[in-house]
């Protein structure tokens, strides 16, 4: 498809809400061009992402003080319309009822300092009006410096200064100038859409790569673009090899690394379980569901990556569950039940066993294992040597949920204390189940 049919495509479906924004625009003399992945996606998807990037540009070039008048005249007059939010290098975020757009002013990224190593390092120099290939200069990729420059008079003009849509043709990841290595972060992100686009680096960026420090860079990047890549752990594994230079992470993750594959396999295996914005849980359930993997390795990718470790202890503790079920352990219990009274049982030494068993049900085994089909493929991937009998399981975690219910009133007639009132349910639950 030729520049001009993306074009008049772009405008064509370009939603109403979006439409209507751009007259406010127009009224301050500002030309909007979409840039980035919308157009990207809009090309490669024939559909607009709900986060929409917008360089606009003055109808003149005008003086310091008067482009900082202008644009604060403008986020006032916005501020009128639609709730707007102020960001760093004086980007406006402006949310509409369905979409959310970003308004940025043309701009060029100085590093002062040959070898950059950090995402931040870079002085800033915003400007009312710039030729686009100076302006979309600082952009990482081709394929992302594509814009729809959309004008008052209702026309359009597709703008590719760096040759992106014959990148995005040729499924090839190429970098808009030699300014690509001084930032890390951009490895991460080439190393993102090699697996999310499918797509390969240029030669040009391959050896761009191999000379960049990632020293730097933070465990909040690599978390966050591992999850956008939707292969996490190839996504890891990738950025090592190709990681020149010493790096403390990378250290971090040798073991874990030795598993990618499989953890690999475990990750799309649990992907259809977890909605869209629950989908940062599914590497650390895959982590913690793999039999191999040490908890020290499991416990040093939590802490490098500053994430909560809870979730893969409650799994781990589901595995010691699944485990002792299997061994006959929690029908021993069951009888135990049966046959002495709370305060008895309350002396067993396995007693909070069965106290992390209904917590654990109750935190984890029901948000994760929400239905038969999700519990089966945990039971399999805990356990693929000796499958554990998901359904005898289910069953019996149901009774168990059906717990006793007392009233306030109840609990202090029978003068039992706040701190043993789930103990007690539990013991009630145990002794009302039938079979398992």
């Amino acid at each position: 498809m030729r520049e001009t049919e993306y074009t008049e495509i772009f405008l064509d479906e370009l939603p109403a809400e979006v439409f209507e924004f751009l007259k406010l625009l127009w009224q301050k003399n500002y030309t909007p061009i979409f840039v980035g992945g919308v157009v990207r996606d809009f090309i490669l998807l024939d559909d607009f992402s709900t986060d929409m990037d917008l360089e606009v540009h003055y109808a003149t070039e005008v003086s310091e003080a008067e482009r900082l008048q202008n644009w604060k005249n403008l986020k006032t007059f916005i501020a009128g319309h639609h709730p707007i939010e102020e960001l760093s290098y004086e980007v406006l975020r402006i949310k509409l009822p369905h979409y959310e757009l970003e308004l940025s002013q043309p701009r060029k990224e100085i590093y002062p300092i040959k070898e950059q190593k950090s995402h931040h390092d870079f002085d800033c120099k915003l400007f009312s009006k710039l030729p686009v290939t100076e302006s979309f200069k600082r952009r990482d990729f081709t394929f992302n410096a594509m814009g729809v420059a959309i004008y008052n008079e209702g026309s359009a003009q597709f703008i590719d200064p760096f040759k992106g849509l014959t990148d995005l043709a040729t499924k090839k990841i190429n970098s808009c100038s030699e300014d690509f290595v001084h930032d890390p972060v951009r490895f991460l992100r080439a190393v993102r859409f090699y697996f999310k686009l499918g797509f390969a680096f240029s030669n040009t960026l391959t050896g761009q790569l191999s000379t960049m420090n990632l020293e730097k860079v933070s465990a909040y990047y690599l978390w966050n673009e591992g999850l956008k890549s939707h292969r996490f752990f190839p996504f890891l594994k990738k950025v090592f090899e190709l990681a020149k230079h010493p790096w403390p992470l990378k250290e971090a993750f040798t073991e874990l690394i030795k598993y990618s594959d499989e953890l690999d396999d475990f990750h799309g295996r649990l992907q259809k379980f977890y909605k869209k914005n629950e989908k940062a849980k599914v590497p650390l359930v895959a982590i913690a569901l793999h039999p191999k993997l040490s908890v020290a390795a499991k416990q040093i990718f939590c802490q490098t990556l500053q994430i909560s470790f809870e979730l893969v202890k409650r799994i781990d503790t589901v595995r010691t569950l699944l485990s002792n079920w299997k061994s006959g352990t929690f029908q021993k219990f069951r009888t135990e039940c049966q046959n002495k009274t709370f305060e008895e049982l309350s002396q067993v030494k396995d007693w909070n066993a069965l106290l992390v068993l209904r917590n654990e049900l109750n935190k984890l085994a029901w948000p994760l294992a929400g239905d038969l089909e999700q519990l089966e493929v945990i039971c399999e991937l805990l356990s693929p040597s000796q499958p554990i009998d998901a359904k005898e399981f289910f069953s019996f975690a149901q009774k168990l949920r059906q717990k006793v219910s007392l009233s306030e009133d109840e609990f202090k007639r029978l003068k039992i204390p706040t701190e043993a009132r789930a103990q007690y349910l539990l013991y009630l639950a145990l002794r009302v189940s039938d079979g398992h």
